[in-house]
């Protein structure tokens, strides 16, 4: 099972989808956080609401709803074809066969879950 999570996780670090979607996830949370510090530059730094209070909130800022339409495609868009991926190149035989469908599709689970997860990561903190 560790041979086969550590093989599934390199193809997601390796899958230029994952990084588009990592580097839109930081891209607002860095954002939001400059925004936020010019709008209060009274507050101090560790005042400034998180981006997650704001899109959770729904009143703290203007960029939320959009957010919130982008996250379900954010999440999804990284590793989520990897299956179909594997199937249509004829990679998937062979996985199979080393591995088994068991634990292909735990890890193959395991690392897509990732893959959504840490996209909306950092807007979140």
């Amino acid at each position: 099972m560790k041979k086969c999570l550590r093989y599934q996780m390199r193809l997601l670090v390796r899958s230029p989808g994952f990084w588009v979607a990592m580097a839109f996830g930081v891209l607002y949370a860095v954002g939001y956080f400059v925004a936020m510090c010019l709008r209060n530059m009274h507050l101090d730094a560790i005042a400034q609401p998180t981006p997650y209070s704001a899109y959770a909130n729904q009143g703290l800022s203007l960029t939320a709803p959009y957010f919130l339409m982008l996250l379900p495609l954010l999440s999804c868009i990284s590793f989520s074809d990897s299956s179909l991926y594997e199937r249509n190149n004829h990679l998937l035989a062979p996985l199979l066969g080393k591995m088994g469908i068991g634990r292909y599709y735990r890890s193959k689970l395991v690392a897509v879950f990732c893959g959504g997860f840490l996209p909306i990561l950092p807007p979140r903190h």
